[in-house]
């Protein structure tokens, strides 16, 4: 299956980009290709208004360029990062990334799903589109400069749908003895995006930014397999199984059938390994029959070593792992069963329980042991009422060991 490549960026027609964020309009569309919408370009930095993120999607010599330490255009004002304290990249060989100075201006970003986040340090530049696709290939061209070799020297190139979560699509590092302003890079990754991202960690020479004329990407609709990278897109058993001889390509061997699901295809490794030959017509006619019986003969042993590795490589691992999912399976019906007799000892519906001849027992359903519990309005009045009688028996003991005092002092004057 044959699938024509789709420049992403920079836009068809000779069309420009003039701001970070612009609204496109007036492009043919067809299928899942919508280049029609609202774009967003962002940076994580970018040291002055003739330097910005969007020309380095414009096929044009202006480039965007990230800002640095000592920058004269610098303005917090223009700018949603503090001034940069030091060099963002260390500027030895090779450079790496160190942020300036200040957390706010050290740009990490976060890649991977789930429990498999990694954080990313470096410059980065960044393109919202207005539809999803498969990013199939980029390119990245840098300045001419006599001075210094400026094409980055390690990089990563992830993709998002929300420009939150990221996943890594590409990573690169550059040969030490690479000395061009230009590449391209092929990559294959089984997910559409609709932001991309390149972030810089390191430089070549003593570089202290990143300079970007030009990050072009190319992508496809639909996934397209592609025998000569000996990739393989959505492996299953059914498709290794289900083959059929393309009799309408170019390829000398089985093709699988198209696939059913978002239309994608489909190489195994395992056609790479076991090529089933591939007759040519002939002149001789004797020589025809003889040569297509040999081609048949040689097609049937490589068909059954392709079905020999698929048994081996495919349908016993997947029969040892159905295997050892019986056996968990059984596990967790006896460890069901076990605390199901365990709960039945407790309590059932046939009231024989453990729980259920404690609650027959007297001494459980007496109500007249139990009591209530007093409210705290009712305690307080209560604790009031205490303190009055306690006080109301001080006084009466009191005057009664008064009357008693004064009775026996009469006495004794009396004698």
């Amino acid at each position: 299956m044959n699938q024509p490549v789709i420049k992403i960026v920079p836009l068809p027609d000779d069309r420009n980009f003039e701001t970070n964020s612009s609204i496109i309009s007036g492009l043919n569309q067809s299928g899942d290709y919508l280049p029609n919408g609202d774009y967003e370009i962002t940076s994580s930095s970018s040291s002055n208004v003739k330097h910005e993120a969007y020309h380095a999607f414009n096929d044009n010599k202006k480039y965007w360029e990230t800002n640095y330490k000592g920058n004269p255009s610098y303005s917090p004002l223009n700018s949603s990062y503090p001034e940069y304290i030091r060099s963002a990249y260390t500027g030895s060989y090779p450079s790496t990334y160190q942020g300036g100075g200040r957390k706010d201006n050290t740009f990490i970003t976060q890649v991977g799903l789930e429990n498999n986040v990694n954080d990313i340090k470096g410059e980065w530049i960044q393109i919202k589109i207005p539809y999803q696709m498969y990013l199939k290939s980029y390119i990245i061209e840098v300045p001419e400069s006599s001075q210094s070799n400026k094409f980055p020297k390690e990089f990563i190139v992830v993709g998002s749908n929300n420009g939150q979560d990221w996943e890594a699509l590409h990573s690169q590092t550059m040969a030490d003895n690479f000395k061009g302003t230009k590449n391209q890079f092929q990559l294959t990754y089984p997910k559409k995006f609709s932001h991309f991202r390149l972030i810089v960690t390191t430089l070549q020479g003593s570089l202290d930014r990143v300079q970007l004329s030009n990050w072009s990407l190319f992508g496809n609709s639909v996934i397209v397999s592609d025998e000569k990278d000996n990739m393989e897109s959505f492996v299953s058993l059914n498709r290794c199984l289900d083959c059929r001889e393309n009799d309408a390509s170019n390829t000398n061997d089985y093709s699988p059938y198209h696939e059913g699901f978002d239309n994608y295809t489909y190489t195994s490794e395992l056609r790479i390994k076991h090529k089933f030959p591939y007759h040519k017509t002939r002149k001789n006619n004797s020589r025809k029959r003889v040569n297509k019986q040999a081609d048949e003969r040689r097609k049937n042993r490589y068909y059954k070593q392709y079905a020999k590795t698929i048994e081996n490589q495919q349908i016993n691992p997947l029969q040892r792992k159905a295997e050892r999912y019986e056996d968990d399976v059984d596990k967790i019906t006896k460890n069901y069963t076990n605390i199901s007799n365990t709960l039945n000892d407790i309590t059932n519906d046939e009231q024989s329980g453990i729980l259920d001849d404690l609650k027959k027992q007297p001494s459980y359903t007496n109500s007249e042991r139990m009591h209530t519990v007093d409210s705290v309005e009712e305690a307080r009045l209560k604790d009031i009422e205490h303190m009055i009688n306690t006080n109301n028996e001080i006084y009466v003991l009191g005057g009664i060991a008064a009357a008693t005092l004064v009775v026996f002092g009469g006495m004794l004057l009396m004698e």
